[in-house]
């Protein structure tokens, strides 16, 4: 499944970039997540977790008005914190993220929405664990190393500067147990374009 997205997702830059090679802009993008761990079981409480997003992209305008795809490659944090009587779990999850976008410029180009699938790497999770007043840490096993999502968002293009707030639910399980819960994020980033 892996080589598969992974292959889709290079042969989707590869048409675009050979059909709009000449309306191609490139940047670099930073900001914050938002996120909490979902669904929460009858008697947990869920806290979100603020982690750090950032990397880079490409946006391919498309020969058909105001339309543009935008792949992007994120290093981005995200988790959350469950409690359930005097356990509590703080999740600390990093990962490597591909978001493929598909979007719509309108008011002049100035106003972006978009939407997507995102890959979604695990490169590292980590859970520290607190029973009463005793906490550890511990590499969390029992989740899966690529988990599906996707993107919905809205944009500004302020000439070279560029702001982007997102929702990002997780589609496919990102725990092996299909019960657990999933990383969802809000996503705020401010980005540079290149060209």
């Amino acid at each position: 499944m892996k080589k598969i997205t992974i292959l889709f997702a290079l042969a989707a830059l590869l048409f675009f970039s050979n059909s709009a090679i000449a309306q191609v802009s490139l940047g670099v993008k930073a900001g914050l997540n938002y996120q909490w761990m979902a669904p929460r079981p009858a008697g947990e409480e869920s806290e979100a977790r603020i982690g750090l997003a950032l990397g880079g992209f490409a946006r391919f305008k498309v020969p058909i008005a105001g339309f543009y795809v935008q792949p992007e490659l994120m290093f981005s944090q995200k988790g959350g914190k469950t409690r359930a009587g005097s356990t509590e779990v703080v999740y600390k999850i990093n990962n490597i993220e591909i978001p493929i976008l598909l979007g719509k410029s309108f008011a002049g180009g100035v106003a972006r929405f978009y939407l997507g699938p995102q890959f979604n790497f695990v490169v590292g999770a980590k859970g520290d664990v607190t029973v009463g007043s005793v906490t550890r840490t511990a590499d969390l096993e029992n989740y899966n190393n690529f988990y599906l999502g996707m993107q919905l968002g809205f944009g500004v293009d302020l000439t070279k500067l560029t702001i982007d707030l997102n929702f990002q639910p997780t589609l496919g399980n990102f725990a092996k147990d299909s019960g657990n819960y999933k990383p969802n994020a809000v996503q705020l980033t401010v980005g540079y374009k290149f060209m």
